[in-house]
């Protein structure tokens, strides 16, 4: 059996490194880690050239998924995810399926009824599952926290405020945060809690742009633009 070596292939302007390694299984895999490292394993005997024109053939699949993973902040460790685990969306608890599909079909995570479906070429590559099931709730949050913030900026802008700048970073004990510049912070994690609890962290963040502190002003600020305020809080703690 051959050791794995290092290989460097180029198209255009992009130019990928990737370790390749020879194994019993039949068929050429692919794999981005989250170290945005590239990992190939081919069959037995499969001779180097023709690995080669494979990994160019997938060369915009592989930019992409390094691009995707520029989008993304690790906190230490990407969390773990298994076929048949319980994933939370918007407060609502999908099954994790994650199922193989051949070389040429493309890899996805979609949700069906109460399924969040993972295709993957290779099912034992459980770093890639990691990364993918990261990115769609990456995705997630990006579209529906974007929507959510700008959807409520606009209450507050009412009130004189300028148009508010956002970004998502992962925190690890807090939901949220809103800088002495005025730039708020979101965990993309929110994206698990159910929309209404969203909704306050959010609106909870905005009113610091007028009332930096937890002064009286400012939660009579925040009873005006959200009178439900304390129900959502309940339920965000429990």
């Amino acid at each position: 059996m051959k050791q794995q070596e290092v290989y460097s292939i180029k198209d255009g302007h992009h130019e990928i490194s990737f370790e390749l390694k020879f194994s019993t299984r039949k068929s050429l895999g692919i794999c981005v880690t989250p170290k945005s490292e590239v990992q190939v394993t081919a069959p037995e005997g499969l001779p180097v050239e023709r690995v080669l024109q494979s990994v160019k053939r997938r060369m915009p699949w592989i930019i992409k998924q390094l691009k995707g993973l520029e989008k993304i902040r690790f906190v230490d460790t990407v969390p773990n995810y298994e076929s048949g685990q319980t994933i939370r969306l918007l407060g609502r608890d999908y099954i994790l399926k994650v199922l193989q599909v051949e070389d040429f079909e493309e890899e996805s995570v979609s949700l069906e009824h109460s399924i969040l479906k993972l295709m993957i070429h290779d099912r034992t590559q459980k770093d890639r599952i990691n990364l993918m099931v990261e990115e769609w709730y990456r995705n997630e949050a990006l579209l529906y926290l974007g929507n959510k913030f700008e959807m409520l900026s606009q209450k507050v802008m009412k009130y004189g405020l300028p148009k508010p700048q956002y970004y998502l970073r992962k925190m690890e004990k807090r939901w949220g945060s809103c800088t002495s510049n005025g730039v708020i912070y979101l965990n993309p994690e929110m994206i698990k809690l159910p929309s209404h609890c969203i909704e306050y962290v959010i609106m909870h963040e905005l009113c610091h742009l007028k009332f930096p502190d937890h002064s009286t002003e400012y939660y009579h600020f925040l009873e005006t633009v959200m009178p439900d305020w304390k129900v959502r809080e309940r339920d965000l703690n429990e």
